[in-house]
């Protein structure tokens, strides 16, 4: 067969590109329904679970099938979009919920004649309870996502191993290895939003948080596709929840200079910057007021005739006498130097210094 170029790569079959588009068309005709549905019935009426469900088998279909099809068509964004959309409803059902506990903590309401009865409101435990739930369930869904991908390939089943998943396998070609990768890259991250959630809203009073399970799928994210800059963005958010602004701004720093941005990335440093510019006026105002009170000491003390010590023997004992009376000095110089590093990159990053 002379001048016949045999290919390895599997034709595509047009029986099964059909049905794939076929699922689309129905993904898209359930979500038309769906938000019929939410808006007749609310987020909690009956059958709304049951066709999240089915849009959701769908999109997972057309993923494992022809993950052509579902690149093109951004299905992956979809299918996140689908259970961040009732990620938000139910934040919405807390704030509520929470506002209505606090209103009802203030003291008793007054019955006005003629005003329209109040509906009551969710109790704050079942609404984070139902919360937690579902986040759960949405976290077994994208562990099984990762597996069957995986699988698809040929892959380790293990997606916490240390293997890396560019191993070789004859039938797959590298793109196809290099698809998948990037699929479980992306959710890896949502992986790490759902904990994310899981435990900003684990309790009622929001207090002892722990953020590690969510920083580790970030840092496994980064581990399968280092040129993304999604997760250190995600990092970053993190770093604010505790308020560790340098740590912030590294990772905003390296989600921009990557291979791929996220570009958002640059509109939370100039929230980030923003709020550290308050913070060093607060730091500046303190230290001026700090100073002023040193300078009427040293006054008041050459007034009073008082003796001075010679500058080497002065400095060492005021140094004892400052770590003595200060034992939280040192947390403090530290503390300053970061938020007056954190401004001078600011001030380089916006190029503008008008508080200075």
């Amino acid at each position: 067969m002379d001048g016949v170029t045999m290919s390895n790569e599997p034709e595509a079959v047009p029986g099964s590109q059909a049905i794939v588009q076929q699922r689309f068309n129905q993904a898209i005709e359930l979500e038309k329904q769906l938000r019929s549905l939410i808006d007749s019935k609310g987020p909690l009426g009956v059958n709304v679970w049951d066709l999240r469900c089915k849009i959701r088998d769908c999109y997972e279909g057309i993923i494992l099938d022809d993950h052509d099809f579902a690149e093109s068509h951004d299905v992956e964004q979809a299918l996140w979009r689908l259970h961040y959309k009732q990620i938000e409803e139910f934040r919405t059902r807390i704030r509520k919920s929470m506002a209505a506990t606090t209103a009802t903590s203030s003291g008793p309401t007054i019955p006005i004649p003629g005003a329209k009865n109040i509906t009551r409101s969710e109790p704050v435990h079942k609404v984070l309870a139902s919360f937690k739930s579902f986040l759960s369930e949405a976290k077994g869904f994208y562990h099984e996502l990762i597996l069957k991908l995986r699988a698809k390939h040929g892959l380790p089943q293990d997606f916490f191993s240390t293997e890396e998943i560019n191993c070789t396998n004859n039938q797959k070609s590298a793109a196809d290895l290099k698809r998948c990768q990037l699929s479980c890259h992306r959710c890896l991250i949502y992986l790490g939003d759902l904990a994310r959630y899981k435990e900003l809203h684990g309790d009622a009073d929001g207090q002892n948080h722990d953020w590690s399970v969510a920083a580790n799928y970030y840092l496994k994210a980064i581990s399968f596709w280092p040129a993304s800059g999604n997760p250190h963005n995600q990092l970053a958010v993190l770093a604010t929840y505790v308020g560790d602004e340098l740590l912030a701004v590294y990772r905003y720093f390296r989600s921009l200079a990557v291979e791929m941005p996220f570009l958002t990335a640059r509109d939370n440093l100039i929230l980030l910057f923003e709020k550290n510019r308050q913070h060093y006026f607060q730091l500046s105002a303190s230290t001026n007021e700090s100073n002023s009170q040193a300078s009427k000491f040293s006054e008041s003390a050459k007034t009073k005739g008082e003796k001075t010590l010679p500058i080497g023997d002065g400095m060492k004992l005021a140094l004892k006498d400052h770590k003595q009376q200060n034992p939280g000095s040192t947390a403090e110089m530290r503390k300053s130097f970061r938020v007056r590093f954190v401004r001078l990159n600011g001030i380089l990053f916006t190029k503008t210094r008008e508080d200075i």
